[in-house]
């Protein structure tokens, strides 16, 4: 097969749905997958299937080449993109005068092969395509309810994706009339019981979803919104306006100004002025705040893994105490006469064990709590001379939170108790 008619053979193959036609290509020219992969925007034959409703054809290409599903053609449409395109075309055509028994068959096929593509892969629903319209966006937009719901049911967290605009599918289905698109949005967030601050979120203009819902005079979302406990009643836009004023200046919406009056909302003029950086900047530290940044950098530099390794170092501190007291180990050196009275005895063992930090930024230990831990425990069970001690340089090498010397294993549990509350 000459390389020339590669191409036009994998388009028939896709077009077809024909999985042999395509594996007559690649023995043909093996690399075509990985050339077709390399351009950057390209129909592949993943978007041509999937528009075409071939359901087997697109599950196989996603098998062979899994990034054929994030790749976008020169529209900007993902493989799933534009199969939701094609089932929008052809659901006005049947809402307009009805469709011919080719063409219902054609809606039925893309409409398996989009649920068969999401429960192939979940991730699809995210893929941004052209100003970072994703498919849950598009469905929103069209406010195509029933995907929706399946969309939302496959990857709850799509429901926090943003376009360039930094529209959630719910400020889409807001400013495009979709009363029943919204309220599979909102339920689906009522009833997965997170993500609730997207309700708060605003688009590059500073609107929230209330902002939206009043301005396009959909009193039925207002009130729905209303409800809700994690929607701001009093936000400003970048134009410093609240939902009330928008309200306020349409002397139409009387219904809309009573629920918002109702619900305790506020005109701009009546809320205190807000700090701006500059402001804050300028202004002295408060107490409050050096405590509260303090708190903030242990607790961000003190993660759950470093408490579980210094919890680890001193259970294994105190398991080696413990068998050393038990059955403690030979050939140490024992006590003489002289000088050497003050020395530790038979059976005498130290357990030394260290923590220490490598990094500036990422410290075991807080910097401004413990610079390092380095316990050396020493256990004697057969000690005959009362009066032995132990070396200085050699007793103690713990350094604690409150910079007491540490000499024996309990003050070395105080101080693990203190590092790990």
């Amino acid at each position: 097969m000459a390389n020339e008619q590669v191409p036009q053979r994998w388009m028939e193959a896709a077009k077809a749905g024909d999985i042999s036609l395509l594996y007559g290509c690649i023995q043909g020219y093996p690399k075509i997958l990985d050339s077709i992969d390399e351009i950057p925007f390209v129909d592949t034959p993943l978007h041509i299937a999937a528009s075409e409703g071939h359901a087997h054809f697109a599950l196989e290409m996603m098998r062979l080449m899994p990034s054929f599903g994030k790749k976008l053609n020169p529209q900007g449409l993902s493989p799933l993109g534009l199969a939701l395109q094609r089932r929008e075309g052809l659901s006005n055509l049947q809402n307009m005068g009805g469709l011919t028994p080719e063409e219902r068959d054609l809606l039925n096929r893309i409409t398996s092969t989009i649920r068969r593509l999401i429960n192939f892969d979940k991730e699809l629903i995210r893929v941004k395509g052209r100003e970072s319209f994703t498919p849950l966006h598009y469905v929103a937009e069209k406010g195509d309810f029933d995907l929706l719901a399946e969309f939302l049911c496959a990857c709850p967290k799509s429901i926090m994706d943003r376009t360039i605009r930094d529209e959630t599918a719910l400020h889409i289905a807001v400013k495009n009339s979709k009363p029943e698109a919204f309220k599979v949005l909102l339920g689906c967030l009522c009833r997965i019981r997170e993500h609730h601050d997207v309700l708060r979120w605003k688009d590059d203009e500073g609107n929230t979803l209330l902002h939206i819902a009043v301005s396009t005079s959909q009193a039925q979302i207002v009130k729905s919104l209303l409800k809700t406990k994690n929607v701001d009643k009093n936000a400003k836009n970048l134009a410093g306006r609240t939902a009330l004023d928008i309200a306020i200046a349409n002397p139409g919406e009387t219904d809309i100004t009573k629920a918002l009056d109702h619900a305790g909302a506020s005109k701009s003029a009546s809320l205190p002025a807000e700090c701006s950086f500059a402001t804050f900047f300028r202004s002295p530290q408060s107490g409050i705040e050096v405590l509260a940044r303090q708190q903030f950098y242990q607790e961000r530099e003190l993660t759950m893994e470093m408490r579980n390794a210094i919890l680890v170092v001193a259970v294994l501190i105190a398991t080696a105490t413990f068998q050393a007291m038990l059955s403690p180990p030979g050939g140490v050196v024992r006590g003489g006469t002289g000088d050497n009275n003050n020395q530790l005895t038979t059976n005498e063992n130290h357990i030394n064990a260290t923590i220490l930090s490598t990094t500036t930024n990422n410290n075991l230990i807080p910097t401004n709590n413990v610079s390092y831990i380095n316990a050396t425990i020493f256990t004697n069970t057969t000690t005959t001379n009362p009066t032995a001690t132990v070396d200085p340089s050699k007793q103690v090498l713990l350094k604690s939170l409150d910079g007491k010397t540490v000499s024996t294993p309990s003050d070395a549990t105080r101080v693990v108790r203190k590092v790990m509350t």
